[in-house]
């Protein structure tokens, strides 16, 4: 690699014990609070999961997760662009199963139900 002209720039070459590296990482690993991701995982229940293969809720009739929360770990990609791939899936399958159950809502129906529930 080195003869192509590569070389390390992250986090350099002088960065070699242990204890550098774990402080390079704490240094480094910051909050991605731009792109949240992976609060509601997409696992087995019994992993911690919090939706099914099909974005259902455990526990909940009727309810699913559609968004960036539901990957088991962060994406390496654009977030937006994988989003819009599960949700296009997810409703295409909802549509093929006929699963009328689920009702579809837009994000400001989900916050007067939520307000509403709160009084």
């Amino acid at each position: 690699m080195h003869d192509i002209g590569a070389y390390e720039n992250y986090p350099g070459v002088n960065i070699s014990s242990d204890h550098d590296i774990a402080e390079t990482i704490r240094q480094g690993a910051v909050s991605s609070w731009q792109h949240p991701t992976s609060t509601c995982s997409m696992l087995k229940r019994e992993l911690g999961g919090i939706v099914d293969s099909k974005l259902r809720v455990y526990g909940v009739k009727g309810l699913r997760i559609v968004d960036a929360s539901i990957f088991p770990m962060a994406v390496a990609g654009h977030t937006s662009s994988t989003v819009y791939a599960v949700a296009e899936k997810v409703g295409h399958a909802m549509l093929e199963c006929c699963e009328l159950d689920d009702v579809l809502i837009s994000s400001s129906q989900a916050a007067d139900l939520i307000k509403a529930a709160q009084r």
